[in-house]
Order: C-alpha cells, then structure tokens, then sequence
C-alpha cells in the first residue's frame, strides 16, 4: 500500500506540477494505487502530495465509483455556500465543520486524455 504523509510534511504545502499530454504510463500507474489508498485508509479524495507525489492529481470517491482528476482548475464557484464536516486523511482525527460552495465548475484532463 501506498505510504500516507502526515502533516507536518513539506509536500504538503509545495506546490504541484502540471502533468501534459499524453499523460505517461508511470503517471496511469499511480492512479489506480491512489484509488486503492483512498479505499484503504478510508477516505473520499486523496491527492498525489498525499502519498508523496507532487503531481497535479487527486482521486475522489464519486456515486459512479472513484474518479481522477488531473491538472484540477476551479473555474466558477457558486456563492450559495454548504456547511459540512470534513477531515483530511494527512490530518488524522482532526474534524470540523468548512463551508464549501454549493456547486462549482472544473477543467481537468481525464485519464482517457
């Protein structure tokens, strides 16, 4: 299994690298590894900093099965807002309730290109 970083770790406040296309097999590779890390240590989403890769990628737990994200970037946000509780799996045990836009709309590159 992939190892967790923990914070304090550097990677996770180092910002990441942009991946281009056509996206490496070693890149592919990591993708399903994070969806079995997500699975494992019991999240919903799981960034590549997060098992110490500083990529452009997160992986989240979506109704249809686990989805990548690659080269993320928030384009529009909503300004109703929804409260909700949230953890981060770098931060064990650390809960609290975050306010995050009710919807929002994001370019990234699947992992079909």
């Amino acid at each position: 299994m992939l190892p967790l970083i923990i914070a304090p770790n550097k990677i996770l406040r180092t910002p990441t690298l942009d991946l281009n296309l056509p996206l490496p097999d070693q890149i592919l590779k990591i993708i399903p590894r994070m969806y079995e890390a997500m699975e494992y240590y019991h999240g919903i989403g799981l960034a590549a900093p997060q098992i110490n890769k500083s990529l452009r990628i997160m992986v989240i737990a979506t109704a249809d099965g686990p989805q990548a994200f690659i080269n993320p970037k928030v384009l529009k946000v909503s300004r109703k807002q929804e409260q909700m509780e949230e953890g981060c799996l770098s931060l064990p045990g650390l809960f609290g309730v975050v306010g995050r836009p009710y919807t929002l709309n994001v370019e990234y590159i699947s992992v079909d290109g």
